[in-house]
């Protein structure tokens, strides 16, 4: 088979990929949870140097939603979180002190200031939001693999012309096969990424409902104390 075939079948491949892995990273800082591939492209500036967050601080998910950074110097702190704020404004900030036990004899407790970082709730309108963010980039991607296709399977017309029906065969097989691996692949990302939205959104719905109904009962309570006032007086 010609090196002409199997570079453009190669190029085609190297293309499906990029735009499958792009699209991860793109879902990856649509954030949900604490995922820390979000913080990637944080970059913090410290006296004149430009440095990744990792370099700069200590990173640890204190659970599902919630991200717990370190500085690595305690003058950082102010600006670890403006490089944090600049890529995910979203993100809820809030400084608290981690207490670090002595680790030798005589030494004494340490009180370290760290960022607390929380993933902002799934409301009506960050909703609407990460549905429609999460769609775009799907149907962007989609379009993206087609044209790819389109393009690979025109420029190989010709270089297939003068091929076996055999050689012809084993192309479209695995140009097919291809196609099946990385569209299903693509195709799970986003419907995960669109049940991860739901969850978050329901979970916030039941807390909302939640005070809603705490909202009412405390409103009955002052409504039925103060008629009872009245019919004391």
């Amino acid at each position: 088979m010609k090196r002409s075939i199997i570079s453009q079948f190669n190029q085609l491949q190297e293309k499906y990929t990029s735009q499958v892995s792009m699209l991860n990273f793109y879902y990856l800082n649509l954030c949900i949870k604490a995922e820390e591939a979000a913080l990637l492209p944080v970059k913090v500036q410290v006296d004149g140097a430009v440095m990744d967050l990792e370099k700069a601080a200590t990173i640890a998910k204190k659970n599902d939603y919630e991200f717990m950074v370190i500085p690595n110097y305690e003058d950082d702190l102010k600006p670890v979180a403006e490089g944090i704020a600049n890529v995910h404004p979203e993100f809820k900030q809030k400084v608290e002190n981690l207490t670090l036990e002595a680790t030798e004899e005589g030494e004494e407790e340490q009180e370290v200031p760290y960022i607390l970082l929380t993933m902002p709730e799934v409301d009506d309108d960050r909703h609407d939001f990460l549905k429609k963010t999460a769609d775009a980039l799907y149907d962007d991607c989609k379009l993206r693999m087609e044209e790819a296709l389109a393009k690979t399977t025109a420029e190989l017309t010709p270089l297939l012309a003068d091929q076996t029906e055999q050689d012809k065969d084993k192309v479209k097989q695995a140009i097919d096969q291809l196609n099946k691996e990385r569209n299903s692949q693509r195709d799970e990302m986003h419907e995960q990424k669109l049940k991860e939205i739901k969850e978050a959104y329901k979970k916030w719905l039941g807390a909302f409902g939640q005070q809603a109904i705490a909202n009412m009962e405390d409103e009955d309570a002052h409504g039925n104390a103060a008629a009872m006032s009245m019919t004391l007086e």
